[in-house]
């Protein structure tokens, strides 16, 4: 744990605290943006976690609104065939978190960012 604590520590102090403040500057954005918008932000950052990036980008315009729509095993079909690394695990959380595709917007207002920002950073941010 300490040897955990020590590499934050670290980091903190490293260029990665300049990007992560860029990221949530963007997130700060995405704040105003609609459900949908948010619903797809949040199916990205499901695809693209132990995977990259630029390939989830393309499965994403391929798929489309199939993840507000397709079943879930539709879903990690297709995600198969495009070559996702995990397409029954992504299908399966793109689907559980559909319930919040009408409240994404709420949930995600009622965070605080300086909160948020504290946590990750710490608050000598």
């Amino acid at each position: 744990m300490k040897r955990l604590l020590k590499k934050v520590v670290e980091l903190k102090k490293a260029n990665v605290k300049r990007i992560i403040s860029r990221r949530i500057e963007e997130f700060k954005k995405l704040r105003k943006s609609s459900n949908s918008k948010l619903f797809n932000e949040l199916c990205f950052c499901v695809l693209t976690a132990n995977f990259s990036a630029g390939r989830s980008m393309k499965i994403q315009n391929e798929i489309g609104n199939g993840f507000l729509v397709l079943p879930k095993t539709n879903l990690a079909e297709k995600l198969k065939k495009y070559g996702h690394r995990f397409p029954n695990k992504r299908a399966e959380y793109i689907v559980d978190a559909r319930v919040y595709k009408n409240s994404i917007k709420s949930i995600i207002n009622s965070v605080s960012y300086t909160h948020l920002k504290d946590e990750l950073l710490g608050t000598s941010f």
